[in-house]
């Protein structure tokens, strides 16, 4: 082949695809010994026997192993984000040696000792077209492979050489997994600089406060007990970005307070469905972090009203008037309001629980005013801030 200077050979390694990259290492000699650490720098493992046992070989590799500083699973059905691909998908033939190879090739991850992310992207749901039932092709197998990729992990962490910066979770099913209790599992959280956990309910659509399903134990025991409070036990605690999203509104669980954590070093927090009310401490969570946060996001949140009450106690321009005053160092915010099709007035700002424990809408006549302008000048304020911040 032509010959580049190897300026140029690394320039077009830092961009190529890795397919691309693994192509290159082939031209030549020279090319081999400058495209191999971008080509193995981040692996991607399919849900698939064939990718678990290449990546397995990899893992084996001692000299192929010390290029690898992000692993992402990606189940076939979802893109890098965790939205559904719609892409058709084949099936291995021999479902066991999927699940065995899947876990056998995680439970390997310490012989990777510059890993330093793991992003894990499990199926993601899918509503069918009554909207009674998330619907699952193969159900069982999907839990399976989701229970086969924790339970490696689980394993590879009880390894002092697996330490992890960044560790993401999309589509994490609301069960709680006997791995998530495992010491070795609280020790791969405990350094963690991000956390991101997205879930997803299995089964029946979430549609009020009900403890004996999933969903609620969940979000009650195992995303405080198994995530949360791992992360947050050194009083050094290395969390700067936490994001906590859910398909559905959460916060309402009795013991359930994320005011009972704190990070010391969070710059960057997302949530997604969390309900602002007092028992579930969310605004009080986010002031704690008043001189470190920077970044905030609250997307589909509401404000949950006490039972019966016909008017909120807690209204959104309050909050926001608190927020703008205690986050002095907040210079990017972004909000995303809930609209439902069937609630098209305004925003879905405000929920409650009828007697059967269903989330219902107020009336509109019950609504604040004021909520609409406050969110704007929160905005901004925080704008501004960074206006300054950038002169």
């Amino acid at each position: 082949m032509p010959f580049f200077p190897a300026e140029i050979l690394l320039s077009i390694a830092d961009v190529a695809s890795p397919r691309a990259l693994r192509s290159l290492r082939a031209a030549s000699k020279t090319c081999h010994g400058l495209a191999t650490p971008a080509a193995f720098r981040s692996l991607c493992v399919r849900d698939r026997a064939r990718s678990a046992q290449g990546f397995a070989r990899i893992l084996e590799d001692n000299v192929l192993a010390q290029y690898v500083q992000e692993v992402v699973f990606q189940v076939s059905c979802a893109d890098y984000y965790g939205r559904s691909s719609n892409k058709e998908t084949t099936e291995d033939p021999d479902i066991e040696k999927r699940i065995e190879t899947i876990e056998a090739a995680f439970s390997l991850l310490y012989n990777l000792p510059n890993l330093s992310t793991l992003r894990l992207i499990f199926h993601p749901e899918r509503i069918s077209e009554d909207a009674m039932y998330l619907e699952f092709a193969s159900d069982e197998l999907k839990l399976r492979t989701e229970r086969a990729v924790l339970t490696g992990v689980a394993v590879a962490a009880a390894s002092p050489n697996l330490s992890l910066r960044s560790l993401t979770f999309l589509n994490l099913s609301c069960i709680h997994w006997a791995t998530f209790e495992q010491p070795a599992f609280h020790n791969l959280l405990s350094p963690l600089e991000h956390l991101h956990i997205a879930s997803k309910c299995i089964g029946y659509v979430h549609e009020g406060f009900n403890e004996s399903i999933p969903y609620v134990d969940f979000w009650t025991l195992t995303i405080p007990q198994c995530f949360l409070l791992p992360a947050s036990l050194y009083a050094r605690s290395a969390l700067t970005t936490l994001a906590l999203h859910s398909g559905e509104d959460f916060g309402l669980a009795p013991n359930f307070s994320l005011a009972d954590f704190h990070y010391p070093c969070l710059t960057s927090l997302s949530l997604q469905h969390i309900l602002f009310h007092e028992t579930a401490g969310t605004e009080e969570f986010i002031l704690q972090h008043k001189d470190t946060l920077t970044h905030l996001e609250l997307r589909e949140c509401k404000i949950k009203m006490e039972d019966f009450a016909d008017v909120p106690e807690m209204v959104w321009s309050a909050v926001y008037g608190r927020l703008a005053d205690g986050l002095q160092c907040l210079t990017e915010l972004v909000v995303e309001e809930c609209w439902e099709p069937w609630w098209k007035t305004m925003p879905l700002r405000y929920t409650r629980l009828d007697p059967a424990g269903s989330f219902l809408p107020p009336d509109d006549d019950d609504l604040p005013e004021g909520d609409a302008e406050a969110l704007e000048s929160f905005r901004a304020v925080v704008a501004a801030r960074k206006a300054r911040a950038g002169r």
